[in-house]
């Protein structure tokens, strides 16, 4: 058997006992250091690596099954700790997760540890695949408003062409920092435009405009495509097109006085999270997640706003540009940043921002990472539903390679969504 066959039998070997564990991020380590050595026809080398991720892999099946035996039924206290060593093999730390199993075989269950069959609820322990988090993702947000907009009465000739309209009126939406929206009606429907303050008279038509090609970025942002992003219609140097959303941002709902309830949160980290999952395979990261980021559009939640949005394989590491509140602990630690841009975490800035923003929109205030700690965290989190208190705490984990991945928040919110919250 030539070198070649037997890292393709050690391959095919691998796959087959990748199954029921927790992500397998440890053998996903091993993997990608051993294609690496192939692509320098270091077959020894490779082979020597997927035998060492086979052995990580039935480790941690080992570790999930017994997980699974022991917490099965479990009450509150015993559930945490059993949480808390599913989110470091999460991490690929086996050593770490096998410690605390441990010290889970030697808890004593007593009655205080556990509850009546008949109460005890789906934990995140229990997953969602893709096709049951699919139901999810049309599924309006209960409880939202409509009616956000405006008034078109500005005639703007000069977007016919752009638009393809014979008639165009625009209202001013918003405006931010950056730019202004403009909700802007037509005979082909409603969009929304933004530009840059210093092109506003352009949209008035006070200047001619120059609509020059988009940027790089822009064009990569333009053929992403997802139910749970808005879309980019059209995009110029200074002017961008989107979709009108006429249940305005998160934000906007907030303050017309939205109060979403744990099965509504734990939808959103659905659709978010698919629409993450989505773009950080796509190796972009948003990293300006944030209420006002996510707007409705019938009821449906959508991702939106990618001018702080990075390109990993232009530029490693997490986003530097961030919003105060919503800061992930490694946008503002040199040392973690470090470490982010090693493991080729970079995407999980927006699992974190998301859990910042659940939590805002759950009590009524974010956790900047600058504040950061598993104690705030747990304080912050100690009188939510435990279903979207045990999404958080994984969420918002101070170090990014305890936390999920958003494929991973979407099945674990999708499988809370199904759990009774009774305690």
């Amino acid at each position: 058997m030539s070198a070649l066959d037997e890292v393709e039998r050690a391959l095919g070997e691998l796959k087959r006992v990748m199954v029921n564990g927790y992500g397998f991020a440890s053998a996903k380590h091993l993997l990608r250091e051993a294609k690496e050595r192939l692509m320098k026809d270091d077959y020894t080398g490779c082979l020597d690596l997927l035998r060492k991720a086979r052995r990580e892999a039935e480790r941690e099946r080992r570790i999930a099954s017994e997980v699974r035996r022991i917490c099965e039924g479990a009450g509150p206290a015993l559930r945490r700790m059993c949480e808390d060593v599913v989110s470091r093999v999460r991490a690929g730390d086996l050593d770490s997760a096998e410690e605390l199993l441990e010290r889970l075989r030697r808890t004593p269950v007593s009655e205080e540890l556990l509850e009546k069959p008949k109460r005890t609820p789906v934990t995140p322990l229990l997953e969602c695949s893709y096709d049951d988090v699919v139901p999810f993702l049309s599924r309006p947000l209960p409880g939202t408003s409509t009616g956000y907009g405006c008034e078109p009465t500005i005639e703007v000739a000069w977007l016919r062409d752009l638009l393809g309209a014979t008639r165009v009126r625009c209202c001013k939406l918003s405006e931010g920092g950056w730019g202004v929206v403009y909700l802007c009606d037509s005979d082909k429907g409603r969009v929304a435009v933004k530009l840059p303050h210093y092109a506003e008279s352009v949209l008035l038509g006070r200047e001619r405009p120059t609509l020059d090609s988009p940027p790089p970025e822009v064009e990569a942002l333009m053929r992403l495509s997802h139910p749970h992003l808005l879309r980019l219609l059209e995009a110029r140097k200074s002017l961008l097109v989107y979709e009108y959303a006429d249940g305005g941002s998160l934000d906007w709902q907030l303050r017309s006085g939205y109060r979403p309830s744990a099965d509504s949160l734990l939808l959103l980290a659905v659709q978010v999270g698919d629409a993450l999952r989505y773009v950080h395979r796509r190796g972009v990261v948003h990293g300006d997640v944030k209420p006002s980021n996510i707007l409705l559009v019938g009821g449906v939640a959508k991702l939106a706003d990618f001018s702080s949005a990075k390109l990993v394989a232009r530029s490693p590491g997490p986003p530097s540009a961030f919003t105060p509140g919503y800061t992930a602990p490694e946008q503002v630690d040199e040392s973690l940043r470090r470490r982010v841009a090693e493991l080729g975490l970079e995407d999980r800035v927006d699992v974190y921002q998301l859990g910042s923003t659940l939590l805002h929109l759950a009590t009524g205030e974010p956790l900047d990472g600058r504040q950061a700690s598993r104690e705030e965290v747990e304080r912050r989190t100690g009188r939510l539903d435990w279903r979207l208190a045990a999404l958080l705490r994984e969420m918002l984990a101070p170090d990014p390679a305890r936390r999920p991945s958003a494929e991973d928040v979407s099945k674990k919110a999708c499988a809370l969504l199904k759990a009774s919250s009774v305690r």
